[in-house]
Formats: C-alpha cells, sequence, structure tokens
C-alpha cells in the first residue's frame, strides 16, 4: 500500500476531497469507512481517526464489528464484578443485537452462563475440539494477554444453520467471558455499510454504481436499496431490471408481517429479515437472510442464501478439525460417512484432484466411480481462482447420495495447507425447501388464510411439477395443496404413507428436528403418470408444511447442465463428444442439441441405432416454437413434451424433454412415459 491512497477512503462517509480538506483545517478528524479485515477475509466498517502533523496524516481504527462485541463481554465482566456468581443468569439472558455473551469455567470448558438458544454441550465441545486452535492454545494465550480472538462453527439460532463465528474471549477471576459474531451475517452488515457510506459520499449517484448494467451471475453479495415509502428498488446489485419493481413475492413475503418489520426499522433503524428469492448463481428460488437498514428515507439492504452458509460452514468444520488434529481428521471424516442421511457431505482432496475423505454414505461412493462429471469451467480456471482467492464455487453434476442420480450441485471449493476442503448441496433439495419456506411464511403472515392462497381453485397441469402442500401433524389430512385442491381433507395413505418412511416415523423426526425427507411415488401434474417423488417436511404450528420434486425431471435436468458444461470447457470438441454416445449402448436419458434458427440437429447421443431426431421437441411440441422459445428467454429452462421413437423399445412414445438455451443452442434432455 506504500505510495497509495488507501482505496477504503475512497469507500468512506464523505467525499475524498472533502476528507482532504475537513483534515487541512481541523487538524484531526473521525472518519467511518471500509477496510479489509484480515482476521476474517472480508471487508467491515471501520472507524479511523485521522490526525495531520507535519505534511502527513497519522491515523489508526478499530473494526465496528469487533468493537460490538467486546463492548458485550466488558458489560458481563461488570456485572460479574457487582454481582458475582449471582451475575449469571442475569448474563445468560442478556443479548444486544445479535450478540449473547456467555461464561467458561476456564478449568473446565463447561458453561455456566449463556443463552437460551445456545446447547451447553454444543458451546463446550466448539471450544474442546472445534476451535482453529487448540483448547490449551487458547487458554495459553489468555493467560498470556488476558485476551484473544477465536474462531470456530457454532449454531446461529436466526438463520438455523451452522455458521462461521467470531468470538472475543476475555479471562477474568477462573471464568471466560466471551460473545461473537457470525461471519456471514457480518459479510451482508458490511455490504449495507459499505452502500450507505457510497450513499453519503456520491448521494444519488450510488444507485447507479451499485446496480450492473446486465444481471450480475458471480459469486459476490451484492447490495440492493428500496425506497422507503414506495418500496420500490431504486438500486440492486444483481438484477438492473428489478429497478423500480416492488418485492411484493420476496420481500414482502418473508418471516413476519411486513409492517411489523417497517416498525422495527422505524424503531432501531436495522432489522433482519428471512425471505425466499432468486439466487443468480443457481437461478434457483432459495432461501435469503437479509440485513435491512434505513437511512435518508431508503432501506439499503443486503442478503446470503441460507444453502451457501450452511455448506461453507461444513467445509469450516472440517478444516477447524484438521487444524486440531491433523491428518488423523481424515479417518474421522471417513468413519462417518455410512452414518449420513443428509445428502450435504465434506470431501477432503489433493491439490492433484485425488480424493483423500468423502463424507458421502457408502453407496454413493461406490456408485460414482467412473462417473463423468463436468463443471462449469475448466480445471485449470477452477485453481486459478483457488490460487488467487484461496476459495471458489463451482456448478458441478454429482451423485446425489440418497436418489442415487446424476443432480446438479453447487460446491464450495476451500483451499487450506495444500488441501481442498470442499462441500455443496443439490439444487433441487434446496429449491422444494425454499417451497416449504414460503408457505411457512405466508402462514405466519396470513394465518390459516395462507392455505387458500396455496390450493389453486382447479388442478395444475401445466409446468406445476414444484409445489407445495400442507398437512395436519396428528392426523395426516391434506388441508393445502398446490397442485390438486380436490385432495384437501384426504389422508395420503396410498403414496406418502407408503413412501420410504412411515407416518409415525415421520411425526417422530419432525418432532426432534423440526425437518425431515422421504421419498414415495406420486402423479406428476405435469405427466399425470405416478413417479418417484422426494419430499421435504418441515413442522410449524401443528402443520406439515411440504414439497418435493420427482427425481427422473431433476436427473435429466443435471443431464442437461453437464452438456452445458462439457460445451463450456470443450467448445470445439462438446458436439463430437456428445454424438459419440451413438458408438456405445441405447440410451434413453440422451442429450440433443439444436439450433433453433436452422432447426437443426447439432448433437445427438441416441445409441448405435438412433431414433431419427428430437426436433418434435420444437416442431410437434405441447406447444408452439415461438412459446418455447419465449420460454427459453432469460430463464433456466422449460419443459416440453412430443411424441419421440424410444432407442431402447423402438416404439413411438411420449416424451418430456428439459430445453435450456445456451449461446444460441437448445440442449435437451427427456424421458419416456410409455
Amino acid at each position: 500500500l506504500v505510495g497509495t491512497v488507501p482505496d477504503s477512503f475512497m469507500r468512506a462517509d464523505m467525499p475524498f476531497d472533502q476528507i482532504r480538506e475537513d483534515i487541512h483545517r481541523d487538524r484531526a478528524m473521525w472518519l467511518s469507512h471500509m477496510w479489509a479485515n484480515t482476521d476474517t477475509g472480508t471487508d467491515q466498517l471501520m472507524r479511523t481517526w485521522l490526525q495531520l502533523h507535519d505534511g502527513y496524516i497519522f491515523a489508526s481504527g478499530y473494526y465496528v464489528h469487533d468493537s460490538e462485541v467486546q463492548a458485550v463481554v466488558d458489560e458481563a465482566i461488570r456485572k460479574y464484578k457487582a454481582s458475582g456468581t449471582a451475575a449469571f443468569d442475569e448474563i445468560s439472558g442478556m443479548a444486544t443485537g445479535a450478540h449473547h455473551p456467555f461464561v467458561l469455567n476456564a478449568a473446565t470448558a463447561q458453561p455456566v452462563a449463556y443463552g437460551a438458544t445456545i446447547s451447553a454441550n454444543s458451546l463446550s465441545d466448539a471450544f474442546l475440539s472445534g476451535a482453529t486452535k487448540p483448547y490449551a492454545q487458547i487458554i495459553a494465550d489468555l493467560n498470556q494477554d488476558g485476551h484473544t480472538w477465536v474462531s470456530y462453527v457454532f449454531a446461529s439460532p436466526d438463520a438455523r444453520t451452522q455458521q462461521h463465528q467470531r468470538t472475543w474471549l476475555q479471562l477474568h477471576d477462573g471464568y471466560i467471558f466471551g460473545s461473537g459474531y457470525h461471519l456471514p451475517d457480518s459479510r451482508v452488515q458490511s455490504l449495507v455499510e459499505g452502500a450507505v457510506l457510497l450513499h453519503q459520499s456520491h448521494g444519488e449517484e450510488a444507485f447507479d454504481i451499485i446496480t450492473p448494467e446486465r444481471p450480475a451471475y458471480t459469486d459476490a453479495l451484492y447490495p440492493f436499496v428500496l425506497n422507503s415509502t414506495t418500496l420500490a428498488t431504486t438500486a440492486h446489485g444483481a438484477f438492473p431490471d428489478k429497478i423500480g419493481a416492488v418485492p411484493v413475492t420476496s420481500l414482502l413475503q418473508g418471516d413476519r408481517p411486513w409492517p411489523q418489520i417497517e416498525e422495527e426499522l422505524r424503531v432501531d433503524g436495522s432489522a433482519w429479515v428471512s425471505y425466499v428469492f432468486t439466487n443468480p448463481d443457481t437461478r434457483t428460488d432459495q432461501l435469503k437472510r437479509a440485513y435491512l437498514q434505513l437511512h435518508d428515507g431508503y432501506i439499503f439492504a443486503s442478503g446470503y442464501y441460507l444453502p451457501d452458509a450452511r455448506v461453507q460452514s461444513v467445509v469450516d468444520e472440517v478444516v477447524s478439525a484438521y487444524r486440531s488434529l491433523g491428518t488423523e481428521s481424515f479417518d474421522i471424516l471417513k468413519s462417518g460417512a455410512d452414518l449420513v442421511e443428509d445428502p450435504i457431505y465434506a470431501t477432503i482432496l489433493g491439490v492433484d484432484g485425488t480424493i483423500l475423505a468423502n463424507g458421502a454414505p457408502t453407496p454413493a461412493i461406490s456408485k460414482a466411480q467412473g462417473l463423468a462429471v463436468e463443471r462449469d469451467r475448466s480445471p485449470l480456471l477452477i485453481y486459478g481462482d483457488l490460487i488467487r482467492d484461496g476459495h471458489v464455487w463451482v456448478e458441478d453434476i454429482n451423485l446425489h447420495p440418497i436418489t442415487l442420480t446424476e443432480q446438479i450441485r453447487r460446491t464450495w471449493l476451500f483451499l487450506y495447507d495444500d488441501y481442498i476442503f470442499s462441500s455443496g448441496y443439490f439444487h433441487a433439495d434446496s429449491e422444494v425447501q425454499s417451497q416449504v419456506d414460503r408457505a411457512v411464511f405466508l402462514y405466519v403472515t396470513h394465518g390459516q388464510a395462507a392455505f387458500d392462497m396455496i390450493t389453486p381453485d382447479q388442478a395444475v397441469d401445466e409446468q406445476a411439477a414444484l409445489y407445495p402442500f400442507v398437512m395436519d401433524f396428528v392426523t395426516s389430512e391434506t388441508v393445502a395443496h398446490g397442485a390438486y385442491p380436490h385432495l384437501i381433507g384426504e389422508v395420503p395413505t396410498l403414496s406418502l404413507h407408503q413412501g420410504a418412511k412411515t407416518w409415525p416415523q415421520i411425526q417422530e423426526e419432525l418432532l426432534a428436528h423440526g425437518g425431515t425427507w422421504t421419498s414415495y411415488i406420486f402423479t406428476n401434474p405435469d405427466t399425470d403418470t405416478g413417479q418417484d417423488k422426494r419430499t421435504w417436511l418441515y413442522l410449524h404450528d401443528g402443520h406439515v408444511f411440504a414439497s418435493g420434486y420427482y427425481i427422473e425431471d431433476a436427473q435429466v435436468q443435471a443431464l442437461v447442465r453437464n452438456a452445458i458444461h462439457l460445451y463450456n470447457v470443450y467448445p470445439t470438441t462438446a458436439f463430437e463428444q456428445i454424438d459419440a454416445v451413438a458408438d456405445e449402448e441405447a440410451v434413453q436419458l440422451y442429450t440433443f442439441v439444436i439450433d433453433p434458427e436452422t432447426l437443426e440437429i447439432k448433437a445427438q447421443g441416441t445409441g448405435p441405432e438412433g431414433s431419427g431426431t428430437d426436433l418434435a421437441a420444437l416442431t410437434s411440441a405441447d406447444r408452439t416454437i415461438d412459446e418455447i422459445l419465449a420460454a427459453l428467454d432469460g430463464t433456466s429452462g422449460t419443459w416440453s413434451e412430443y411424441n419421440a421413437v424410444n432407442p431402447l423399445t423402438g416404439e413411438t412414445e411420449p416424451k418430456r424433454s428439459w430445453l435450456s438455451m445456451h449461446d444460441g443452442y437448445i440442449f435437451g434432455v427427456g424421458y419416456y412415459n410409455p
């Protein structure tokens, strides 16, 4: 930085020219600005004292987020000094915003004061085995300095996920007083604070700076701004087409009524809210946790997607275990593989890509041998990003450990000590969980009137394979259904009750964990045939909110993405590689590529005997070509239904194909419904 003007002074609460003018006039001043916190790897709000002397500006500052949790610890110690151990009950009830203090017995690491949402055992385990440094080192640092920072993975009750937490510890009278903040929360707060500073220094020009010219499909978090009176969007860091729009079906349908959120903003100046919105990187709806701040007639906001945060925390936890135990942690990860029902698991690789430890269930590992996996860019580019940034998101096609079918996955890679730690989530899983979240939020806002909002007037039979439904927890009677209104009042004895889990087992898991997965056969409204369905169920207020996806649908969508990834990495040979499948055995699920301008088949992997072409996906489908092209414009894809020859049977059969437009070509894969 020597010889340069600090970039962060360009992201301050006043223009740089005004900073220079004020410092020369007053000789000293306070400045709020963004600055990189090397301990968290993120930019954070910093408050800095500047003093002019002999032609130089001397400066020092503190990070506001760090200072806030240090103040919480100071207050807890003050209470202890005043009341002794009697203060522990009062400390357990303390909460300053999202910051909760706790107290540990330094000798045993056992909690003696902690918030009601914290598990005593999990808090102790976080320090004894999950922190970024061994507990003995934590004690040594506290004995030497009286205080220290430590990071570990811990539950965020507000986000309902495990998250990386940065915690301030202070040793006093044989007790460790602590408080911390979760890094995902801190990151989006910093984005909001940076956007507010930008507005303070640039006025409404800041809105143009925030908003890109075209949709931003990047891995970065982004801010957005609403007019606090009209709620119209005035700036958006990912979707410029949202300018002027009111977020009626997203932010205004959050985890509590909007008037309540407005009141919190009026009283406190800020608020957290959860709602469902499109993740620009996955092109699917996901649960989002957002921070809102009221400033100068505008609501500045930013949020993170919960599925992203969850897999990042899985990686953080595995990295922490490696820091404490070294390569012994690899064996622990592998030994727990058979116990995993959750499709989110960790994998550890060498820098050459060799798998060193895999937390996936054994059946998935064995079936995955030899599976051709394509990612959204070449390995060279991925490794370049890892070396430059230390971490990267990739989209790949991977075997789902529960359904044992190929699905689209979003994967987080983290480079540490020459190992690549990774975890990911499957798009289809997160999308139906978001359907459930949206239904729960509707119920929170509208009560049982939400059931009528969920249920259509008549059965939906077009592009409707993803929908929520609601059941009574005790009786399993259907009270709302997003596809089949005639099922209201019915008990799913021939579908959900006949699935992978019995209803009593589902009830038990819902009471224990709040949510659970199951699978069963149910009618797909798009095909009017029974298909395997994977469903997420969530217990709330005596009702079971649920949504599922049809496994074969998710599989063909993954194969389409796989072909697009192949094209992105090998643009000159991808079509030849797709055609090469025709030299192998015939398969039902094959890829085809169509040029919509010339109606020419560019590639088709039907098998050695072939079956003509899949031009019928456009020319003889359930909709016109123009309607299909319109549905493909700006979306991840659309379904097309038509008749085609099944290469396995030689018969003409109904076919359902997923189509996706990419680089001027339509990529498709479908399955047959004889």
